[in-house]
């Protein structure tokens, strides 16, 4: 007679075809090891055996895609691909994530103008063999609650589509009824450089130079350069001994870095500290704080995790881009350059300085990487 198994509710964006299982136990290793979570499980003996949840609960992963590409036999699948195409009628393009500024490797599968799935490319410097689900499933919003065709608004205040030659109409002829100096022009936080550098010379043609960017800005007076460039790449966050964590929660904004976190701390034992309102993390970490204090009490040596960071041999530190658009987030920068001095995180050349690196266009990650070079 033929094994049945009851199929696993595992959420929105994984199907389960649990007779199909053979209980390989890839995905149970992948949870626990890389993503860092203790929801999936081998449950029974002999033939009673299958895979699935202590209790009945949603796989909470941020990686849990990760488990289609590894399962060998199908038994778990992408839900939302599931039966929309053959793997032969795809066309695959290799690209770059831009959900957040990891800069994952990915492979794009479309049909036709559809893009219908996402998959992740080998980079053992990046983002290893995975992508975070917001990359994989992110290509819904191409296709679905989208506004498809310009629309404006008619007498009776009701929007109605029109044609894009009459909604173009309608905007040169009232660009050209206003002051230049009252044109604004706003980028998206995922515009290209292309359209970015089109709007400007459009709005320069019309007399105005007023340029905005969606998100957190930068001081103008500051060295982008050096507040953006890691010290090693992201790899290297794996030969880290310490990690301070600043304002930020890289378990939602940069799931990958996050992983390379966690698999230190699992492979070595590296210490975490935390500085920040409280937050989920899937590994042990020590909360020593809530506000700037904390960083100012650690920059001037009254803390009692200096000594964490004196001893530590190649120390990381994290900084949330939220700071930003605090008003003493000079201060607070000043605090960090200070510590990382103090810690000895430095270039490879050998000179100290804090960097940084934005790991979500929304709300980037600072990261001052490792580390120190050996003496």
């Amino acid at each position: 007679m033929k094994r049945s198994v009851v199929d696993k509710n595992l959420g929105p964006l994984v199907k389960t075809v649990m007779t199909r299982c053979i209980q390989c136990t890839r995905c149970v290793r992948f949870a626990s090891e890389v993503a860092g979570v203790q929801d999936l499980g081998m449950l029974g003996r002999g033939s009673g055996e299958e895979i699935g949840t202590y209790v009945e609960k949603l796989m909470t992963s941020e990686l849990s895609g990760n488990v289609i590409d590894i399962c060998p036999v199908g038994a778990l699948t992408s839900k939302p691909f599931a039966f929309k195409a053959r793997n032969w009628e795809l066309k695959g393009t290799e690209s770059i994530d831009v959900t957040d500024a990891v800069g994952s490797n990915i492979r794009i599968d479309s049909r036709g103008p559809e893009v219908m799935r996402i998959l992740p490319r080998l980079n053992e410097d990046i983002n290893e063999e995975w992508i975070s689900d917001k990359t994989r499933f992110c290509y819904d919003g191409l296709k679905r609650q989208r506004l498809n065709d310009p629309m404006i608004r008619d007498h009776d205040g009701k929007f109605k589509p029109v044609t894009w030659r009459d909604a173009l109409a309608i905007v040169a002829e009232v660009a050209h009824g206003v002051n230049p100096d009252e044109i604004v022009g706003i980028a998206g936080q995922l515009s290209d450089a292309e359209s970015m550098i089109a709007l400007k010379d459009f709005l320069n043609r019309m007399g105005s130079n007023n340029v905005m960017c969606e998100g957190n800005g930068l001081n103008p007076q500051a060295d982008i350069r050096s507040s953006f460039l890691l010290n090693s790449n992201i790899a290297g966050l794996e030969n880290a001994d310490l990690f301070l964590i600043v304002g930020s929660q890289p378990r939602v904004e940069a799931p990958l870095v996050n992983a390379r976190i966690q698999k230190t701390v699992r492979a070595t034992q590296a210490k975490v500290a935390y500085i920040g309102p409280p937050a989920n993390f899937n590994y042990d970490h020590e909360h020593i704080g809530t506000g700037p204090q904390t960083l100012l009490d650690i920059a001037e040596g009254r803390h009692p995790f200096c000594s964490a960071i004196l001893s530590a041999k190649k120390p990381a530190i994290i900084v949330g881009a939220g700071l930003f658009g605090r008003k003493d987030k000079d201060a607070i920068l000043a605090a960090v350059e200070t510590i990382s001095k103090l810690g000895g995180v430095t270039r490879p050349a050998g000179t100290a300085s804090t960097t940084s690196c934005s790991m979500q266009p929304k709300r980037p990650l600072l990261i001052s990487a490792s580390c120190r070079p050996p003496t």
